[in-house]
């Protein structure tokens, strides 16, 4: 089978933190149909000067931002996100005062040229509210306005930020978007 390549984005998803320090989540729930993904990680480099040249260097990561384009934006979901009221029976979100997002997981998957897949799950982040930018019909022209959600993800207290899985590289675990996957055991306990 040939090399594939990154040609779309489905199945993105969240799941609140229930128990940082058991790595316990809630139920998975399916945000929208996925539209982009940009993920983005703050790094930086120090070089150490000795005898008029570089000696040594030094980098560190720190927060990754995740920023979703998604298909629409249900209420329900945007309330879970942002800690605001939502009721079922009519379908109203209240938002206050005293409202405060969950840490949440989020995954993802990336479809690749060649049929071959990419999943990824974020352990540890927070959403902003979104922006409303809706338009006017113009001319008998409609425009879709597509919500996008951006979160900030960081470290977890085992020190884990995020995983990665590709169907090219190794077997994917069952269901890998149905629930909170952790990583492989291999890798949270490596050999000596």
């Amino acid at each position: 089978m040939s090399e594939g390549h990154f040609i779309n984005v489905k199945g993105f998803c969240v799941a609140e933190l229930t128990n940082e320090s058991e790595k316990t989540y809630d139920t998975v729930q399916v945000v929208s149909k996925t539209m982009k993904v940009k993920v983005s990680t703050d790094s930086n480099t120090e070089t150490l000067d000795g005898d008029g040249r570089p000696t040594d260097s030094c980098t560190t990561t720190g927060k990754t931002t995740i920023e979703v384009e998604i298909n629409k934006l249900p209420l329900k979901i945007q309330a879970f996100l942002a800690g605001h009221g939502f009721d079922e029976t009519t379908g109203a979100m209240l938002e206050k005062e005293t409202d405060t997002p969950p840490d949440v997981a989020c995954g993802y998957c990336f479809e690749k040229s060649n049929g071959k897949k990419q999943y990824h799950w974020y352990y540890k982040g927070k959403f902003e509210k979104p922006d409303d930018d809706v338009e006017q019909i113009s001319d008998g022209k409609a425009k879709f306005s597509t919500p996008s959600l951006k979160g900030t993800f960081v470290y977890r207290s085992d020190g884990n930020k995020a995983c990665k899985w590709d169907e090219e590289e190794g077997t994917i675990p069952a269901a890998i978007l149905s629930t909170v996957t952790e990583p492989p055991a291999a890798l949270l306990n490596p050999a000596v």
